[in-house]
């Protein structure tokens, strides 16, 4: 068979392999590319990268939607199940990580939207513990329900109000996000369509 031909199918049949796989690699993470929530909730990966600070990576952030959009005001009004999901890259103790969650909360919120999230926020901060590599979070939207946090799969009380889950995803999506580039990433689209 002479090579162009060759080329050719390779060419054809690639396509076909990529909406054949299931998950993507960040940092050799597989990360799933269809998840469900509570079993009743199917969602997309919309996109995903890794927090950086510094010179170290911290973790892999992945953001999955109903379907997949790359505007932040869609993503937000957007009605259905959510998730934001964390896969830790290195160690982080607990006061760490509640100072970057407030911080991720009062720089992307109005004193008006910080005054009436507090009780919430505050109940959100006492479930953090210390992590470690290899670990994951996941932070669910569940539709007339809440969010739900989410440590190596045991999932923690459910917190209501759709409010508090858009001011969870301005941490990342927000005019502030944890990290430009990340935000990015997340934005990105679907890696597969």
């Amino acid at each position: 068979m002479p090579l162009r031909y060759f080329i050719m199918l390779i060419s054809l049949a690639l396509p076909n392999l990529a909406t054949a796989t299931t998950t993507c690699q960040q940092q050799g993470i597989a990360l799933p590319t269809d998840t469900w929530v509570h079993e009743t909730h199917h969602l997309r990966l919309n996109g995903f990268g890794t927090r950086t600070e510094f010179i170290w990576d911290v973790y892999i952030g992945a953001l999955y939607l109903p379907r997949p959009s790359q505007s932040v005001a869609e993503i937000m009004a957007m009605p259905g199940a959510k998730r934001i999901l964390i896969h830790y890259l290195r160690d982080l103790d607990a006061p760490t990580l509640m100072n970057a969650w407030r911080e991720g909360f009062e720089q992307n919120n109005t004193p008006a939207e910080l005054a009436g999230l507090r009780d919430r926020l505050n109940t959100s901060l006492a479930l953090f513990r210390d992590v470690k590599k290899g670990e994951t979070f996941t932070l669910d939207y569940l539709p007339g329900r809440g969010t739900q946090l989410t440590y190596n799969g045991t999932p923690g009380p459910i917190i209501e109000g759709e409010d508090f889950y858009i001011a969870i995803l301005r941490i990342w999506l927000g005019d502030n996000p944890a990290q430009h580039q990340l935000k990015r990433c997340m934005l990105q689209g679907a890696p597969l369509s």
